[in-house]
């Protein structure tokens, strides 16, 4: 049997030389392996090969499935255990926020901060851009007051803040990118402070906000119109 499983492996060299392929390839002349077929068919007839080496008892078998199965096992409780690390990580972050924007501080909020939101015009939103550049006290403050309105979702939270922020007659003179001579809302420091207390929120990317805040302001005319209708 050995005998004939190295004949097909080696194959016949008289039969290589024998087959024409026809494509004008120059068939190289065979490599003259007599003794080596019959020093390697002698030594698989002598039974040389330890056939006990290459088997593994049952024995053997059954260790290495417990052994598989307890690394699966640990596996498993390593993972559970990162979750619970990752739940308490996530409590403990949570209250760093709050405590850097302070969350639990909106009480701290003066009247005359208060009254100037919503923001009822383009040169009060230029002096709040300056207060927000030139004022870290002012700034915390606005974070306070964003971090109080809150939301049940991004879009909920970006049409919140908008409304305590920003009155409608603003929002129908800005956009996004200050087209048609609207005022550019995208670069300004109240527009980031709602972004990233949205992004800490919710975990949304800027993209997400961005869709959000644009559709927002897309509609500031029209708010504006319904409001005149309200009042005539």
């Amino acid at each position: 049997m050995y005998s004939v499983m190295i004949q097909f492996v080696l194959g016949n060299h008289d039969d290589i030389n024998n087959t024409s392929l026809n494509i004008g390839v120059e068939v190289l002349p065979p490599v003259k392996t007599t003794s080596m077929n019959n020093n390697l068919v002698a030594c698989l007839d002598n039974n040389e090969i330890d056939k006990a080496e290459i088997k593994f008892s049952k024995s053997n078998i059954s260790q290495m499935l417990v052994l598989l199965k307890n690394i699966v096992e640990d596996n498993f409780t390593t993972i559970a255990y990162m979750k619970r690390l990752d739940g308490r990580l996530d409590k403990i972050e949570k209250a760093i926020r709050d405590m850097t924007y302070g969350r639990n501080n909106v009480s701290q909020l003066d009247d005359d901060f208060l009254t100037l939101f919503p923001i009822p015009n383009i040169d009060s939103l230029k002096n709040i851009e300056e207060k927000i550049k030139n004022d870290e006290e002012f700034k915390l403050k606005l974070n306070n007051l964003v971090m109080s309105i809150d939301g049940t979702d991004v879009k909920n939270f970006v049409k919140r803040t908008a409304i305590r922020l920003i009155s409608n007659d603003l929002s129908s003179k800005c956009s996004w990118y200050g087209h048609k001579n609207n005022f550019k809302l995208q670069n300004l420091g109240i527009i980031n402070i709602m972004k990233e207390i949205s992004k800490h929120y919710f975990k949304n990317t800027d993209i997400v906000f961005e869709t959000n805040i644009k559709e927002r302001f897309r509609h500031g005319a029209q708010r504006v119109q319904r409001d005149n209708k309200n009042h005539d």
